[in-house]
């Protein structure tokens, strides 16, 4: 399998690492500095404590869309963050029609997949996430990462009755197991994509205005709450899209994230770094879709007046 990564930041280059092992060529986007080294010197991810280096083939995106055709690669998978996504299509869209190829999100939010299908064949989109991972590049060339990483993958927005399982889903799951990437083929991602985001809007805007890790935030009590009332928040947004997620998910999803390893945030590490933040995948998202039910979402509002000045000032 010829598999193209675009992003290849702390999650998408774990990714490139482990399907390199079993893959016939694995392909990634990057941009500066971290292109730079990548080509020079390969990928390094330190994950677990356990240290290993890939040759893969780094590009920046004029020279993938030059030197390759997007039906060389039979399957296409998106790390980029969230507020990037946009930018990218507009750039590769005419390059990523050429193929019939399926294009699997694996970002923050829920409006990615929807995205994707507004400028692509819808039939060709894949929903996914990967849960319970952490990462940073840490310098160019380099990432640590923690975490089992998991893929939740499946059909967009979810498999309907009477259809079967696409061919193309169930080959990749065993690439997956050969990767030795823990994974679960859905057939409701769309579910799955609003459960992860409870968790990101319980910890990541908290986290880049206190600047604490999840385990510093779950585990003191006033800290604890204001997470606990955003994960609310988002399962109350999640029933815009038809998605009923119980008292019970957001007890079990707020234990998950508290029991977890320490995690430094994807929306903390940008901040630190003066990049521009996740901010309308992971609170506007949510603030919106309270606002079009009739629903206050006091504590999402907060964060958004919060962290507006610094989504305004990051790039």
């Amino acid at each position: 399998m010829n598999i193209l990564i675009i992003g290849c930041g702390a999650i998408g280059g774990f990714y490139a690492s482990r399907l390199y092992r079993c893959c016939k060529s694995v392909t990634v986007t990057a941009r500066g500095e971290h292109l730079l080294a990548i080509k020079k010197k390969g990928l390094k991810v330190t994950h677990a404590g356990i240290q290993s280096v890939c040759a893969l083939t780094a590009l920046d995106h004029t020279t993938l869309k030059t030197d390759f055709r997007s039906d060389q690669f039979d399957m296409i998978i998106v790390c980029l963050k969230a507020n990037q996504l946009l930018t990218v299509l507009k750039d590769l869209e005419k390059w990523l029609e050429l193929s019939t190829c399926p294009i699997l999100s694996l970002q923050n939010g829920i409006d990615s997949e929807s995205t994707l299908c507004s400028f692509l064949n819808p039939k060709r989109i894949w929903g996914g996430t990967a849960i319970k991972i952490g990462g940073e590049v840490v310098k160019p060339g380099e990432i640590v990462s923690a975490g089992i990483a998991k893929i939740t993958y499946g059909p967009w927005p979810i498999l309907k009755r009477g259809q079967m399982m696409p061919d193309e889903l169930i080959t990749f799951a065993k690439y997956l197991a050969l990767a030795n990437i823990p994974f679960e083929l859905t057939s409701d991602i769309q579910t799955e994509l609003w459960k992860k985001l409870v968790i990101n809007n319980g910890v990541n805007p908290l986290s880049a205005i206190t600047g604490l890790n999840t385990f510093e935030l779950t585990h003191n009590p006033y800290y604890a709450a204001i997470v606990y009332a955003a994960m609310q928040e988002t399962a109350a947004a999640a029933l815009y899209d038809g998605v009923e997620l119980t008292q019970q998910d957001i007890d079990s999803l707020f234990e998950l994230i508290k029991n977890f390893i320490p995690i430094k945030t994807s929306m903390l590490i940008d901040k630190e770094k003066g990049r521009q933040i996740e901010l309308e995948a992971i609170v506007g998202a949510v603030v919106k879709r309270c606002k079009q039910r009739g629903v206050p979402a006091p504590q999402n509002q907060k964060f958004l007046h919060r962290l507006s000045d610094l989504a305004s000032k990051t790039c």
